[in-house]
């Protein structure tokens, strides 16, 4: 049974397995019809032509906390010059300033 089916998509995960590189990120989508043409060589591991894979399940919370590790890694905010920095704080500024205001409202029974 292959467990790394993603719902939102209808597709399943697989990582490309080579022996030469055991630290491959590379990370494929087949749909079902491409599944069944899959021949199992071991445990996790199928063969399509030529080129193995491996089931890559990830959960969830594994899957955000990659996301968090590249955005601190990366760092896409500090390769900003000063002016886009200040942008960006002026409409974060703006965006808190419309949600309190539409909080008071609700709360003195406008939004009601």
């Amino acid at each position: 049974m292959i467990k790394n089916y993603n719902k939102l998509t209808g597709l399943y995960r697989f990582k490309k397995w080579n022996t030469n590189n055991p630290n491959s990120k590379t990370v494929d989508f087949f749909d079902t019809q491409t599944i069944k043409q899959f021949t199992k060589t071991g445990d996790k591991t199928y063969s399509f032509f030529g080129q193995d894979f491996m089931e890559f399940d990830y959960k969830h919370y594994l899957f955000w906390s990659l996301r968090w590790f590249a955005i601190r890694t990366y760092r896409p905010i500090k390769q900003l010059n000063k002016q886009s920095k200040r942008h960006i704080t002026i409409v974060v500024l703006m965006l808190i300033t419309i949600l309190v205001m539409i909080l008071i409202a609700y709360k003195q029974g406008i939004l009601k």
